[in-house]
């Protein structure tokens, strides 16, 4: 739950990076955007493998 907090207030601070037409800010926009990808990524990651793990215990 905390970590879609995080990630939400990551997208937002990108959005009014860009938004705010201050090009010294694009940096950090994009490996902030970087880095909340990677935390998505390494969610789903998590949970299809505990989906797997599941369906295997459950099927034994």
């Amino acid at each position: 739950m905390i970590l879609g907090i995080h990630q939400h207030s990551d997208t937002q601070a990108t959005y009014v990076a860009l938004m705010s037409g201050d090009l010294s800010r694009l940096s950090f926009a994009v490996s902030l955007l970087r880095s909340t990808r990677r935390v998505i990524k390494q969610n789903l990651w998590v949970s299809v493998t505990g989906l797997l793990r599941l369906n295997k215990l459950s099927t034994s």
